[in-house]
């Protein structure tokens, strides 16, 4: 019985350091959510001011990367990009009432004008976007936000992956 017991303690937490070394110091994993609630139209304080943001089903602000395309996640290609930025998954587009553009689906990642979502890690509390301007390359994604028109999105150009 007490060996049943340490080895299923050395399982869970083996698990659990194993879980946290794939993620950044810091980070706060963000859980999937029901596809109903994976998207909404918030309030986020970016870089000091409230803005409409577009939130995950947990109110944290998601982001574009201005050197995706529509069909092409640049982030994908690099583990340490997706485990700063996770791509937010989905099954099937939401309807979000208050964003005035169009989402879709691309190979499960969800897409909004064009523009591939993703949360950041770096993100500790709902409602505040950390990641505006990261490497001049992620920006908060907003109801307005424009459509990509097939290319990349616009922004800046230097650093990333």
């Amino acid at each position: 019985m007490n060996r049943q017991i340490v080895v299923i303690a050395v399982a869970t937490l083996s698990s659990t350091v194993l879980a946290g070394a794939a993620q950044p110091r810091g980070a706060v994993a963000h859980p999937a959510v029901k596809a109903s609630s994976v998207v909404k139209v918030g309030i986020a304080r970016v870089k000091g001011h409230k803005r409409k943001v577009l939130e995950n089903g947990k109110d944290f602000p998601l982001y574009y990367y201005t050197k995706d395309t529509p069909t092409h996640s640049a982030c994908e290609a690099s583990s340490v990009c997706k485990a700063l930025w996770p791509a937010l998954r989905v099954k099937r587009a939401p309807k979000v009432p208050g964003a005035v553009g169009t989402f879709s689906v691309f190979k499960g990642h969800l897409e909004y004008n064009g523009h591939l979502l993703y949360m950041f890690s770096g993100d500790h509390k709902p409602g505040v976007a950390n990641g505006q301007g990261y490497n001049k390359l992620w920006w908060v994604a907003t109801p307005g936000l424009k459509a990509t028109a097939g290319k990349k999105s616009s922004g800046g150009s230097a650093g990333g992956w």
